[in-house]
Order: structure tokens, then C-alpha cells, then sequence
């Protein structure tokens, strides 16, 4: 008998070889990682672990009722559409060599309750000067809807 989904997502899916070195056994080993992804909600909902055997005795169709490693997480955006929005704020009077750190401090207090801001300052748009010379970062909030 046929599982029926309870929901339908558009998801994408990557399966990757895992190569590493046993040192204890001067051998290769590896494994397969697959990795589901929620397309609208840009969110992984699951890794799953195998061996390397685990997953050629899965192609040839051996494979049923494995136990197997699944890290599964951000469950509550899974269907939900990924909505983002830009964030400025001011950072204050600070010297180019502290901006950065005074908007990590700062951004929490004008990140909008439900939102989740983009903590990285790295790039070039992260900071500019406004007309009055004071000083504002940039980032991206993004919410599940």
C-alpha cells in the first residue's frame, strides 16, 4: 500500500560523495550526503548520512528500512515562501574600524520581531554615509510566510 504525502513542496535535492582519510586504517573511506532542500522557503530539512555501501546497496534496490543518520531542522518554514526586505540602521558615530562591530551589537534592537537578519557585514553595500555624514549599515531580514 502507497504512503499518501500529507503535503507537496518543491524541493531540490543534492547527493554528494564524501571522500576522507582513515588514518587509523591507512584507507579511503567515504559516504553519501543527501541533502533535501525546501525551494520556497530556501531551507534544508534534512541531511541524511550513508556509507558508501549503504548507498550502492540503495541504487541497486537492496536498501529498505536502513537506519541511518537524519539531521532534520527548520521544520516550521517548510512550505512557507522566503519574503526578504533591506534592513538600515544607523551605527552611530564610529570609526570605519568599528562600524562593523557596532552593527552586530546594534542589530538585534532594530531587527523586526519574526524577522532574521543577516549578521554578516563583509561585503562593500554594508555601510555607507548619509547626507548628514552619519554613518548606516545595510542587510537583509528575511521572514516565512
Amino acid at each position: 500500500m502507497a504512503r499518501i504525502p500529507v503535503k507537496t513542496i518543491k524541493g531540490n535535492v543534492s547527493i554528494l560523495y564524501r571522500r576522507d582519510y582513515d588514518v587509523n586504517s591507512e584507507c579511503e573511506v567515504g559516504g553519501v550526503e543527501i541533502t533535501i532542500r525546501d525551494h520556497e522557503a530556501s531551507e534544508v530539512i534534512a541531511v541524511i548520512q550513508l556509507s558508501a555501501a549503504e548507498y550502492c546497496r540503495a541504487a541497486m534496490g537492496n536498501l529498505v528500512d536502513m537506519k541511518c543518520d537524519v539531521s532534520v531542522g527548520q521544520l516550521e518554514r517548510v512550505g512557507k515562501k522566503m519574503v526578504m526586505l533591506d534592513l538600515d540602521f544607523p551605527v552611530g558615530d564610529v570609526s570605519i574600524m568599528k562600524r562593523k562591530d557596532a552593527a552586530e551589537a546594534l542589530l538585534d534592537s532594530f531587527t523586526p520581531n519574526g524577522w532574521v537578519a543577516d549578521r554578516s557585514f563583509r561585503s562593500q553595500n554594508s555601510f555607507f554615509t548619509k547626507e548628514d555624514t552619519s554613518e548606516w549599515a545595510h542587510t537583509i531580514i528575511r521572514s516565512w510566510v
